[in-house]
């Protein structure tokens, strides 16, 4: 047989032609479509042979509206630190295709994954041919994952629901070792209902008779009907415990924030249901002893504290350009010698996308301020720990020298950071219901978020899109912006309303006033069509608003800019794949 020579990158085209399929018509039919679509993924499991394999595999099925991947990253952490063989799928991607399917808590590598993607789609195609279509972009990959993990012999499977969980593609599994239920709330309302109710019978319809589940603290309405929805199959549905119950409620964890203590707790109970079941009671006795005395295994404890979760709750300090000012800008030497990094441009990355999800993002972001700037409050006095103060008027740093009194009043600047949103949602989602909670919790707790730019998306869910810095300026006029200014319109009128601070309102002033004109600058051309309000600007283009935020960074080395970067996951991978490069 002939060694099959497409590539990687031959893999991702072929999967680019069929994002086109996603979107369907609105309302009923959408979900009879959908409906429809979840029947033919049975035929193709069947047609894949797939059916028998998928049977032996040992799965933990996770559905929810907040915290899906989140759990299933603690869940698998916990399993992976224990020693077993992991395999992980979830939605969706931040920079490359490659991370929704991990071995061992790693992306699989481009051979793998050309291994079975290649499998999947010449048998697929073969059938399209005879009559069966092709399954859409995220069945398809929901297929190419359950055939991954049943040839690679893993001890668990992870498997996210993708949307709802009654029609989801993942939900051919039949027979699950245990299920959960996340926090749930209103999202993607045009095909899973317009009441929680409705979203929650969605969800619950991963549910298996006699299969196990767990549920995360749920509102009233929404708990009714996963218990209905459970007694109806005969299977047991319980809340998870807190980590409290464990003694444990100051349990650091890998992934910040409050709201990750429930996907934790949700993480260990099923960690347990499945060590129960899953017939390695002699690997699993020591913990289970532990845990029916109410104490958390020394593994869970690690898995837990190890986890990691890109994009959610995740800051990156950019690296400015420019040599020694770069030195000067990011660097501060403290205990005589060692340099700490203190972020001149720091970005916060969570893509939440929900009310209650934006609020929890805002209040991880003002934790997270504040804890920096108590732990980098900068003073002359930094630069100069074993010298007297008041006996040295100057001082050099990497071959740039500062007078003292300058660097005192420079000081005074670094510890009052410029906070910027940057944000960009799907038009299907109400920015009256996503930033009112940003906008009022950093008010409340005192980090007011300063001014805003919004931008529209950048590769979208695309799986690798490759852009050259002349293709950024030539398509960036082109861009329809209309729903960005109607974010703007909507933040604008949502600032001057929470407005507390008028020195923020200052700060905003001082940096959008020269933002024409800085655009200018660096692209040799006047972006005619930026639109900047009095807190906001929309910026055609996501490489650009970043060169602009880098090129402020750089004119002024005190300004420390602190960006909160939400309302898409999208957003947050393109942001990600640009801070790389």
């Amino acid at each position: 047989m002939p060694m099959d020579t497409r590539t990687f990158e031959d893999a991702v085209t072929a999967l680019n032609g069929i994002i086109r399929g996603k979107t369907g018509p609105a309302g009923p039919d959408k979900r009879e479509t959908w409906k429809a679509q979840h029947e033919l993924m049975f035929r193709h499991l069947q047609l894949l042979e797939l059916e028998e394999p998928v049977s032996r595999l040992s799965i933990i099925h996770v559905a929810g509206t907040k915290g899906k991947g989140s759990t299933c990253a603690f869940t698998e952490s916990i399993l992976r630190t224990s020693g077993l063989q992991t395999g992980l799928f979830t939605s969706p991607h931040l920079e490359n295709i490659r991370e929704r399917f991990r071995f061992n808590g790693v992306p699989v590598s481009e051979e793998i994954f050309c291994q079975h993607f290649w499998w999947c789609w010449d048998r697929l195609q073969a059938c399209a041919k005879k009559g069966v279509p092709m399954p859409r972009f995220f069945r398809f990959l929901t297929l190419m994952a359950l055939r991954m993990f049943s040839a690679e012999n893993v001890d668990v499977v992870i498997l996210e629901v993708g949307l709802g969980g009654r029609y989801d593609a993942t939900n051919v599994v039949k027979a699950p070792a245990v299920c959960g239920i996340t926090s749930l709330g209103f999202d993607h309302t045009d095909v899973l209902g317009h009441t929680l109710s409705e979203i929650a019978s969605a969800k619950a319809g991963i549910l298996k008779a006699g299969v196990p589940a767990f549920s995360a603290p749920q509102p009233i309405e929404a708990m009714e009907t996963l218990q209905k929805e459970a007694e109806m199959l005969k299977t047991q549905l319980e809340v998870a415990p807190p980590l409290e119950t464990y003694n444990r409620g100051n349990l650091r964890l890998g992934l910040e924030g409050d709201h990750q203590r429930i996907n934790a707790a949700l993480a260990i109970a099923l960690c347990r249901c499945w060590s129960q079941r899953s017939g390695l009671k002699q690997h699993w006795s020591l913990e289970e002893k532990e845990l029916s005395k109410g104490i958390l295994p020394e593994t869970y404890m690690r898995g837990l504290a190890d986890a990691q979760w890109p994009g959610r709750a995740q800051i990156v300090y950019d690296k400015l350009p420019g040599g020694e000012k770069e030195m000067i800008s990011r660097t501060l030497f403290t205990n005589g010698s060692k340099p700490q990094n203190v972020g001149r441009l720091t970005f916060y990355l969570d893509g939440a996308h929900t009310p209650e999800s934006t609020e929890a993002c805002a209040k991880w972001f003002c934790l997270a301020v504040k804890r920096e700037q108590s732990h980098e409050t900068v003073n002359a006095r930094s630069f100069l720990p074993d010298q007297s103060f008041s006996k040295v008027s100057q001082i050099r740093i990497t071959g740039y020298s500062y007078n003292l009194r300058q660097l005192s009043e420079h000081g005074r600047k670094w510890t009052s950071p410029t906070r910027v949103l940057l944000f960009n949602c799907m038009p299907k989602r109400h920015p009256q219901c996503l930033i009112p909670p940003i906008l009022s919790t950093c008010s409340q707790k005192g980090c007011p978020i300063q001014f805003a730019i919004f931008v529209p998306p950048y590769s979208s869910c695309t799986c690798i899109t490759s852009h050259s810095t002349s293709d950024v300026a030539a398509t960036a006029a082109q861009t329809d912006v209309s729903w960005q200014h109607f974010l703007q319109e909507s933040w604008e009128a949502m600032y001057q309303q929470e407005l507390r601070d008028h020195k923020a309102a200052e700060t905003a002033r001082e940096l959008l006033l020269g933002l024409r004109d800085d655009l200018e600058c660096m692209n040799g051309f006047q972006y005619q069509s930026t639109r900047i309000g009095s807190s906001s600007a929309v910026i055609h283009s996501l490489p650009i608003a970043l060169n602009w935020l880098r090129h402020r960074a750089i004119r002024d080395p005190w300004l420390n800019l602190q960006v909160l970067v939400t309302g898409s996951l999208y957003l947050v991978g393109d942001l990600l794949k640009l801070l790389k490069h």
